[in-house]
């Protein structure tokens, strides 16, 4: 059986505190041990819930405080933003009137929120976040900045575990110092009324590359080789040393050090030394650091150069040719022989073992016609000389008896040879002797 009370309606009392909590302990108490006794419109204490009404009427099935007027309303607790804040631990739920803004906040577990923006309201979300998204472990001085929002009174930055904000929290532009762990840079925008939700960044936390891994040399000369190693994840670009002696004390001209780009092989440019040993490392580099060392890799220059391959003559006349040989890397300069037979037991004068330069083609002058000639050529450098290359073989021009040259009226009687003309002329008339 639901239990009421109906009370008469009587002048308001203003009691003080103390006899206000009395009285209110009695009224309890009366309408828990006397209600069942009473009958008539107020407020009714039923199994399901509360209801206060001028029917007596039972509250719904779903609320567990059923308040029912057409004459008069609820007052919550009415308070400043300053006095809402000073509420010692609110519970999830609770609700205010803010008389600063005058709309209704509620908290929801970790800040409080305007039910509406009649009056005022909360800052809209800030802008984007402008500043590097990708920064160096342990980076300092980082700005950050956003526009200025409407109706902000004051801004709350927050930075990734490890990083603090070092200048400008409570504005709209700080700078951040910070530690070795990524996240995100976050702002809100407040007023009285209350606080925006949060613009974020995310932020990544570059570190220094892993040291690469040196591999072995290739495209080994007399005077250069390649150095190669592997790439390092986040590296930008690869300085290498080249010495000659293991503990790098010793570095070759423009390599100590020698930043070579985001390459993973180099071709040693400064001219080396053949049949020398040489030592060679590479480091990873990105904006942020530079790795250690890579492990050594020794390499020593060929001590002779290779054997260079002679091709075909060109420019041929009767008393000259051009020899033609490859090129062959760190030969200084390249010996020539000529000669007439294919053995090269005899040469043509001056073309024995000439030292033609660095050149790959050189001309061979004073020959006779009609005549076949043979040449090979050797690679040279500081340390040695190279095998001889293949031969090749040449026919100079001419050759064929030339019976012209005479003036009119006379006949040759002893023709010349490669094309010189008659060497003896006769009148017609006459004998040839």
């Amino acid at each position: 059986m639901a239990m009421r009370i109906r009370t008469k309606q009587q002048p308001a009392q203003i009691l003080s505190k103390g006899r206000l909590n009395l009285w209110a302990i009695l009224f309890f108490f009366a309408i828990t041990c006397l209600s069942s006794l009473w009958e008539g419109s107020g407020m009714g204490l039923f199994a399901q819930g509360v209801a206060i009404n001028p029917t007596g009427a039972s509250p719904d099935n779903s609320a567990i405080f059923d308040v029912n007027s057409t004459t008069k309303g609820n007052l919550f607790p009415r308070m400043t933003t300053a006095q809402r804040d000073a509420i010692a631990s609110p519970a999830n739920g609770l609700i205010i009137y803010n008389i600063d803004c005058n709309n209704f906040n509620y908290y929801n577990g970790s800040a409080w929120i305007p039910i509406n923006s009649v009056g005022g309201s909360a800052p809209a979300t800030p802008g984007a976040i402008t500043g590097n998204t990708i920064v160096c472990v342990n980076a300092t001085g980082e700005a950050y900045s956003i526009s200025i929002v409407s109706g902000a009174t004051a801004y709350t930055w927050i930075v990734p575990a490890g990083a603090t904000v070092a200048t400008g929290q409570g504005t709209t532009a700080i700078t951040v110092d910070y530690g070795s762990t990524a996240g995100n840079v976050c702002v809100t925008a407040s007023n009285n009324c209350g606080t925006s939700a949060a613009s974020c960044t995310a932020i990544t936390i570059n570190t220094a590359p892993a040291a690469p891994t040196a591999t072995v040399a290739t495209g080994i000369t007399s005077t250069a080789f390649d150095a190669n190693w592997t790439a390092s994840g986040g590296a930008t670009t690869y300085y290498l040393d080249v010495a000659t002696d293991a503990g790098f004390t010793a570095f070759i001209s423009g390599y100590n050090n020698n930043n070579v780009g985001n390459v993973t092989t180099h071709t040693i440019t400064t001219t080396l030394t053949c049949g020398t040993t040489y030592y060679y490392r590479v480091r990873a580099s990105n904006a942020c650091a530079t790795s250690a060392n890579s492990n050594t890799i020794t390499q020593a220059t060929a001590s002779t150069p290779s054997t260079p391959t002679a091709t075909a003559a060109t420019g041929i006349t009767s008393s000259a040719f051009t020899a033609n040989w490859t090129s062959v890397s760190g030969a200084t300069s390249y010996r020539l022989d000529v000669s007439t037979v294919n053995t090269f037991s005899s040469y043509v004068s001056g073309y024995n073992n000439k030292n033609v330069g660095g050149v790959t083609s050189s001309s061979v002058t004073g020959l006779a016609c009609g005549t076949t000639y043979y040449y090979r050529v050797r690679a040279v450098n500081s340390c040695a000389t190279s095998g001889n290359s293949n031969t090749i073989t040449v026919n100079t021009t001419g050759g064929l008896i030339d019976f012209s040259g005479c003036p009119a009226g006379q006949k040759c009687c002893e023709p010349g040879f490669c094309g010189s003309g008659c060497a003896i002329c006769i009148p017609i008339a006459s004998v040839c002797p």
